[in-house]
């Protein structure tokens, strides 16, 4: 297999993520061979790790679940001691998550008293209401 351009893969959610995984995982088999080390006689200098994959293919992965990360780290590399040649090309967006509520009813401290939502008050008539106050 020959590379001849670069390619960066980005994975959103479970499935993109688990198809990236798969498409990280063919590249390191057909590229690095069975035992991990075929990029590194073919690549000699550059001080390949085995199973690492050279640095024009990069891999972006972004979930809203970190258990997927951990079963997405399992799938690219045939055991856990390659993980560090698999980190040099995979990239993972962690805490997509808001540490503030952004829910239904959320954001309420960002109203003002004069809010138009507040019960009773109707938007026609608030509106109504501020251009008699600018008149």
């Amino acid at each position: 297999m020959q590379i001849y351009q670069p390619m960066l893969y980005v994975g959103l959610g479970g499935t993109g993520c688990r198809v990236g995984a798969e498409l990280e995982r063919r590249l390191r088999e057909e590229l690095c061979g069975p035992d991990g080390t075929e990029l590194q006689h073919r690549m000699q200098g550059k001080n390949f790790l085995p199973y690492q994959l050279p640095s024009c293919l990069q891999f972006v992965y972004a979930d809203l679940s970190e258990d997927e990360f951990g079963a997405l780290e399992r799938r690219v590399v045939p055991d856990p001691e390659y993980l560090p040649a698999a980190e040099r090309t995979m990239h993972l967006v962690r805490e997509l998550v808001p540490h503030h509520d952004t829910g239904r009813g959320g954001g309420g401290e960002a109203r003002t008293q004069g809010d138009s939502r507040r019960a009773g008050a109707s938007p026609r008539r608030d509106r109504r209401a501020r251009r008699r106050a600018q008149a």
